[in-house]
């Protein structure tokens, strides 16, 4: 992935689109001469005939097969494809015997890979593995965990519970996929959310999360930014901000370096200037968790009366809380101070809509 792409793709690539790799480093050279061999046998096969109207359309069929191989990895329909394949070349060699069918060493490799995985399908079938990945668990632990530092409700001993439950899990999970980014990045984020909430340095077990994820993939933001936190959080705001700025400057259209280096900047003054980037963020649809964290923002505009930009936060707000009715109110009032009274009719009445006990206050409004 490049860094464009990693600007409006959250996902956490592990596969490497060329099959010949993907063999070599899961299988070893053990699986990848195997396959090597499967497909050098099948082409010979079909060319021992060449001639044969049907066997070049079996040619280019596993041409097509192999070249699209060099760019992506298999996947259960590109390999159902590939077994037919295999089907056909066999029942169209018209020049075996059954004298030679014992010896035909393609024959038997095929047989013997055709009952394994057969085998090995029927007790899929019959015995599913319906257990969740431990990065899976991991991540939905994390999850609670931020949940409850954002809650107010969950007590202390709760909060404990559910960091340590999260850096075991991770750790399980890394211990299983060494190389997986997200789980390193995953761990890091952890470690970040509690340095965070006590208002202390990280620690250094999740500074080395944070590089490990930078090593494995330089190019993603999200480790990047968890160093900026790092800085800041260790006392050095001056060298987060510049980090910041540097990040922003390379990912001019993150939604997330932006909102990071807006926060940056409310915190040491430069209001203005974060007010611009926290709005950017917004409009680049930033993920939030907290409906809170943008109330700085929000009075920011109120104070200028910016009520066009008081209509985005507070949309903003209803995505995160979309069932928190009393931010209804407050968009219609925007929409109606912004000038735009026909959105304020429709927002009141769509309060209505939800609650019906707010008839007088809409039928005021």
């Amino acid at each position: 992935f490049t860094r464009d792409l990693y600007q409006i793709a959250e996902t956490w690539p592990d596969k490497p689109h060329n099959q010949l790799v993907e063999l070599l480093s899961t299988t070893g050279m053990l699986g990848l001469g195997l396959y090597l061999l499967l497909l050098f046998l099948l082409l010979k096969q079909l060319f021992l005939n060449k001639e044969d109207k049907t066997n070049q359309l079996l040619i280019a069929g596993l041409s097509a097969y192999i070249i699209q191989n060099m760019f992506v990895f298999d996947t259960v329909g590109a390999m159902i494809t590939f077994f037919l394949l295999i089907g056909l070349i066999n029942s169209f060699d018209k020049s075996q015997t059954k004298d030679r069918f014992k010896n035909n060493i393609l024959r038997n490799f095929l047989i013997f890979f055709s009952v394994v995985f057969s085998f090995l399908l029927i007790i899929n079938l019959h015995f599913p593995n319906t257990k969740k990945d431990i990065g899976v668990i991991a991540d939905e632990s994390k999850q609670e965990y931020n949940q409850a530092l954002n809650s107010g409700k969950a007590s202390q001993t709760e909060i404990d519970k559910l960091f340590d439950r999260s850096i075991n899990q991770y750790k399980q999970a890394i211990n299983k996929h060494p190389l997986r980014t997200r789980y390193w990045y995953g761990l890091s984020r952890v470690y970040l959310l509690k340095s965070v909430a006590e208002g202390s340095p990280i620690d250094p077990k999740g500074i080395e999360a944070t590089k490990k994820t930078i090593e494995l993939a330089p190019n993603r933001t999200e480790a990047q930014l968890s160093e900026v936190f790092i800085l800041k959080q260790s006392g050095d705001e001056t060298g987060a901000i510049k980090l910041a700025e540097e990040i922003h400057n390379s990912y001019t259209s993150d939604a997330e370096a932006s909102w990071v280096l807006a926060g940056l900047y409310y915190e040491v003054g430069r209001t203005d200037e974060a007010a611009v980037l926290g709005i950017n963020s917004i409009q680049n649809n930033i993920t939030l968790q907290n409906k809170d964290s943008l109330n700085w923002l929000l009075d920011y505009f109120v104070k200028q009366n910016d009520y066009n930009k008081v209509v985005i936060i507070y949309k903003k707000m209803i995505t995160i809380e979309p069932d928190n009715l009393a931010l209804l109110p407050n968009l219609a009032t925007a929409y109606a101070l912004s000038g735009q009274k026909e959105k304020a009719i429709e927002t009141a009445n769509l309060l209505l809509q939800k609650d019906p006990n707010s008839k007088p206050l809409v039928d005021a409004f």
